[in-house]
């Protein structure tokens, strides 16, 4: 019996932005999405419902706005990015659990 793996709703969106502290207001007071927690000065983390939205400056190669993550769930991850792979995507690098 074949399993076909898919991703499920998204988790988390990462968007890349030039300073945290600068956009943090407009994504928690403008937009009204609830703020979670900032471990550090270059990441914070709201909700918007059952979605989370990571603020974060560019980590290594990249731009602001070039570099944004969509994290998805999924009950298998090695089996999806195989998957996903075969269906024509691109490999940029080895799948990772973020967080359970």
């Amino acid at each position: 019996m074949s399993t076909e793996h898919k991703l499920s709703e998204i988790r988390q969106i990462a968007i890349t932005v030039s300073d945290v502290g600068t956009a943090l207001p407009f994504y928690r007071d403008v937009l009204g999405l609830t703020f979670l927690f900032s471990p550090a000065s270059n990441l914070a983390f709201l909700a918007a419902g059952g979605v989370r939205i990571m603020l974060s400056t560019p980590q290594g190669a990249g731009t602001v706005g070039q570099n944004s993550i969509i994290y998805f769930t999924t009950t298998d991850i090695a089996a999806a990015h195989g998957a996903i792979v075969a269906r024509g995507a691109k490999n940029e690098r080895t799948p990772a659990l973020i967080q359970a």
